[in-house]
């Protein structure tokens, strides 16, 4: 007799957040807490007052959303509750999204043993040396594409061995769905339009979306091109 596969283990795991906007990093944190609530672990959500995505976590109960003044990411007494949260809570993972609340995750969690740190890094802009010393506790990090994570082992701060690529997951029903009432409201003749929201940003690559606009305008007249953000360039 052959023993079937066990199930994975259900494991608690607390996402923490200080953003007070809601952008591509604070959108997958919720998509990435969704789908864990929905794979029956149990998801915690801890964010500031007032924070929006307290209206994007629609899989966790709402007392598992846990609202926490991070006011810094050294702000000792922030660090004090949050561990305090861990061990009440029995967290076995935290896991940071955000730069300025990795010293805090990681302070809370080394008072909270055995929660393991994770982090996430969605950007390629440098972390500061200081976090050598602060996140060296840390189990792994995740970085969001191959080119992040070139950066991060340039910058030495993390074991090598800790840098994992996992790029972000979409869910690609919800862009069905609306793939399926764009055709159905489209009518005759109707032109199409291509748009794209971000900060306006070079990193962001507004440039290589107009080379592709003028690519396509030259072989059709019936689309067009829509960019809509704040402009983040710098200005000297």
């Amino acid at each position: 007799m052959i023993d079937s596969p066990s199930e994975p283990q259900s494991m608690r795991i607390l996402q923490i957040c200080s953003a007070r906007d809601l952008g591509g990093g604070e959108k997958h944190l919720a998509d990435l807490a969704n789908a864990l609530a929905r794979r029956e672990h149990d998801v915690f959500a801890a964010v500031v007052p007032g924070s929006p995505l307290v209206g994007e976590l629609s899989a966790l109960p709402r007392e598992n959303i846990l609202e926490l003044p991070m006011r810094n990411s050294l702000n000792i007494l922030s660090a004090f509750k949050l561990a305090r949260l861990l061990k009440d809570l029995r967290i076995e993972i935290i896991h940071a999204h955000v730069a300025r609340d990795y010293p805090l995750a990681a302070m809370a969690a080394s008072r909270a043993d055995p929660t393991q740190l994770v982090l996430t890094r969605h950007v390629l802009f440098q972390l500061h040396k200081s976090h050598r010393l602060t996140l060296r506790y840390v189990a792994r990090v995740i970085a969001v594409s191959r080119a992040v994570s070139d950066s991060l082992r340039a910058q030495r701060i993390f074991d090598r061995a800790k840098i994992t690529v996992v790029h972000n997951g979409i869910d690609i029903e919800r862009f069905a769905r609306g793939r399926e009432r764009v055709a159905a409201d489209k009518t005759p003749g109707a032109r199409l339009r291509i748009g794209m929201i971000g900060h306006l940003a070079p990193i962001k690559g507004q440039k290589e979306f107009l080379r592709a606009a003028a690519i396509v305008c030259k072989s059709r007249d019936d689309v067009d091109f829509v960019l809509v953000g704040e402009d983040k360039s710098y200005k000297g």
